[in-house]
């Protein structure tokens, strides 16, 4: 009354193929993770940007980009030339956390008004925790263009 050789190869191929699967699934998902913390970002350069373009409150905008340590990394909308306050704060999924700028550090990406341009050219780069070798670039020019690869 036990389980014959061919039910047992079948029930090992069976959860073989399953357990594969899984792993390609959640690979995957945290590519796409990844991917969507990117893009979410370059959108909140774009709108930093675009404040600065229509000259909303009649000043620069940008986006502070903050790897704490001792709290949260977040990144952060702010209005006026540099970094007073925050006016939109945003934290990145738990999944994937800042490479540049490093652990404690700051990077501040202020788009002049009207021109909605930058001083220097500025790289942040996001990784998998799980997987430092997964990361995502983005990156504005001192000319304001803003591209995530």
């Amino acid at each position: 009354m036990g389980f014959s050789l061919l039910e047992l190869i079948i029930s090992v191929s069976l959860l073989f193929i399953i357990g594969v699967a899984s792993v390609f699934i959640l690979q995957n998902q945290l590519h796409g993770t990844l991917e969507t913390d990117a893009e979410v970002m370059a959108s909140r350069l774009i709108e930093a940007q675009t404040r600065a373009i229509a000259g909303v409150s009649n000043t620069g905008w940008g986006v502070r980009f903050h790897n704490a340590t001792a709290t949260t990394p977040y990144y952060a909308l702010f209005s006026g030339s540099s970094f007073a306050t925050s006016t939109l704060t945003y934290y990145l999924s738990g999944l994937v956390e800042f490479q540049s700028p490093g652990a404690g550090n700051i990077t501040d990406v202020a788009f002049s008004k009207l021109s909605g341009t930058l001083s220097a050219s500025t790289t942040i780069i996001i990784r998998l925790k799980t997987d430092s070798a997964k990361t995502k670039t983005i990156t504005v020019t001192d000319k304001g263009k803003i591209s995530v690869e």
